[in-house]
């Protein structure tokens, strides 16, 4: 049942998924192109026409530029926008009376948004390397596209390769499966404001929740930074003192071993945020 749940909230999302990828792609590469043309006709002088032109030009491209990010943010928009109308509306009477468990549809509606959400966010990576691989001639005086910047990148990993004695790749994982979890973590933090606020607020609870999560992510920002400002420097240090005698690797190794338990902190924490989601709806939510 979850599969079938799974592949309808997905379905009913899908094709402005898409709109929403075409427009970043098409963005990027546009964006580029006019930024390149600005760049090209602000070195002809004396031509009125082609400097308003080449003006324009450039505040389309700050406009493409712009587009990319807001088409992450319309994804997200349609996710959680379904999250809240097919369980907090009327629609909810008819999602709580399918022959299916609470969990199972809370589990349905949060996978697809860390499916749907992670491939934007992959997209939009994509966009920007689209955007800086056709704007890098500009500054390098290339073609069209400047391979030397594919070769730049490797000469950076080389020289990451031999600083981190083989533990880049490591490095790297962790890096990618944080970022993983912070989008996790966002996605079930904003699950949560929407429950709870829905819970106590009779009117406008969409745009509450929404203001709820803006408060609590600033105090979790908050803690968060005072936090690090208070023990980052403490611990940093104290692992240095400890492997002040250590090999190099032994030292990557440590801060590999310290990066996975902060990440599972964060998963720990993710999960804990997820379970009192769960029991609101189970025990707290109803629509009667």
């Amino acid at each position: 049942m979850l599969k079938k749940l799974l592949r309808y909230d997905i379905a009913a999302i899908k094709k402005f998924f898409w709109i929403g990828v075409t427009v970043s792609l098409s963005a990027s590469i546009v964006g580029a192109l006019l930024l390149r043309f600005f760049i090209y006709a602000s070195e002809v002088e004396g031509n009125v026409a082609l400097m308003l032109l080449s003006l324009v030009a450039l505040l389309i491209s700050i406009v493409a530029v712009i587009a990319v990010f807001f088409s992450f943010a319309f994804t997200a928009i349609l996710v959680f926008v379904r999250f809240y109308r097919h369980f907090f509306t009327d629609e909810g009477y008819l999602t709580f009376t399918l022959p299916v468990k609470r969990s199972t549809l809370l589990l349905s509606k949060t996978l697809s948004a860390v499916i749907l959400l992670s491939a934007h966010f992959l997209v939009t990576a994509i966009s920007i390397f689209l955007y800086i691989l056709l704007a890098a001639p500009i500054a390098t005086g290339g073609g069209f596209i400047d391979l030397s910047l594919f070769t730049a990148l490797g000469e950076l990993f080389s020289v990451l390769w031999m600083q981190c004695s083989g533990w880049l790749p490591v490095f790297l994982l962790e890096a990618l499966l944080a970022i993983f979890l912070l989008l996790c973590s966002s996605i079930l933090l904003i699950q949560l404001c929407i429950t709870f606020s829905t819970l106590i607020f009779k009117k406008a609870k969409l745009a509450l929740s929404l203001l709820f999560y803006y408060g609590v992510s600033s105090v979790i920002s908050f803690v968060g930074q005072f936090g690090f400002a208070l023990f980052g420097g403490i611990l940093s240090e104290s692992v240095s003192i400890l492997l002040q005698e250590a090999s190099g690797n032994r030292i990557f190794g440590a801060y590999a071993l310290l990066a996975l338990v902060m990440l599972a902190v964060l998963a720990t924490v993710s999960l804990l945020v997820y379970s009192l989601t769960q029991y609101l709806i189970d025990r707290k939510l109803n629509l009667a």
